[in-house]
């Protein structure tokens, strides 16, 4: 997205401007390319120099051979996500509950130790990625949900990467938390993850054609306002391969996609949805506010437009 073109029908960016990311610094000095678009640095995620050598049994990123001789207790859905919602999370479809109950429970609870401290610091970018995330879309549910004259249009700029990213790492985390299921059975006892394409992705930023971040709108553009987060995995059935996870935010549907042997792409397109899109448009009568999702140089621009489902505060 170029800023001297549009970002929303509503918004015009000028290089002397404050950036939209939120850093604190003009636009020239931050997210604006020489070419005139828009990208927000994803984060470098491999930990520092120099390598230790190191493989820690229990980590799942061992085969990088780069750990610290110890492990840490992980959030497998980020906790600055879960701290968006509240101190506690409806949670259902893990193994150790029966099948189509869900239950309220402390957000403390839902921990594994599936990384060593070294890499735990290292994809920590990821869950602050992911927070920020959900933090704004709740903070424009919340705007839209009450009564107002204004009809300034909003924009913040966020990285489409390290969302990207934070949902490959969920995705990671439910798999070898032993916490991914089906019918009430472990997927980590019957199916694989294809390390070489997830690790490519989560640390060298490289996909698997076709592969990536998917979102739609709903039918009539509609999305429930849940304050919730739920995922579930998506498997390549024919290959007993763990290849990706259904996510939904706040009532915001996504899928997350890393192994190509996955055999619903058609499906996607069919049903509408888009891969990487770069602008999140939520409207509530004649009042907008937009989430710019920025990606490497050559991305196309798609847009989603959504009208979140609310009730007015009187």
């Amino acid at each position: 997205m170029a800023y001297c073109e549009k970002v929303t029908k509503q918004i015009r960016l000028h290089p002397d401007n404050v950036c939209p990311c939120e850093s604190g610094k003009l636009l020239r000095d931050c997210c604006l390319l020489p070419t005139g678009h828009l990208r927000k640095e994803p984060p470098s995620l491999l930990p520092p120099l120099p390598r230790t050598g190191h493989a820690q049994s229990g980590c799942y990123l061992a085969s990088t051979m780069d750990c610290s001789p110890d492990l840490s207790a992980e959030h497998y859905m980020s906790r600055s996500v879960l701290e968006a919602l509240g101190n506690t999370v409806a949670i259902g479809g893990v193994p150790w509950l029966p099948l189509g109950e869900r239950r309220e429970i402390g957000i403390n609870k839902l921990t594994a130790k599936i990384l060593c401290r070294r890499h735990n610091a290292a994809l920590s970018a990821l869950d602050s990625a992911g927070g920020q995330f959900a933090r704004r879309v709740r903070s424009i549910h919340s705007d839209l949900n009450r009564k107002s004259l204004s009809r300034k249009h909003s924009l913040v700029l966020m990285s489409g990467e390290a969302l990207e990213l934070w949902m490959l790492k969920a995705a990671c985390g439910l798999f070898y938390s032993k916490n991914a299921a089906r019918d009430g059975t472990r997927l980590i006892d019957s199916h694989t993850i294809d390390q070489s394409l997830a690790f490519d992705a989560l640390l060298r930023g490289m996909w698997a054609p076709q592969c990536g971040l998917y979102t739609r709108a709903p039918k009539g553009h509609i999305i429930p306002v849940e304050n919730s987060v739920a995922i579930s995995p998506l498997t390549a059935a024919n290959e007993k391969r763990v290849a990706g996870a259904g996510l939904i935010v706040r009532g915001l549907e996504f899928a997350l996609i890393f192994d190509p042997a996955w055999e619903n792409f058609d499906s996607l397109t069919s049903e509408g949805w888009i891969l990487r899109p770069t602008e999140l448009v939520f409207a509530s009568g004649k009042r907008a506010h937009s989430i710019g999702l920025t990606w490497l140089p050559g991305t196309p621009e798609r847009s989603i437009r959504l009208t979140p489902l609310i009730r007015r505060v009187r």
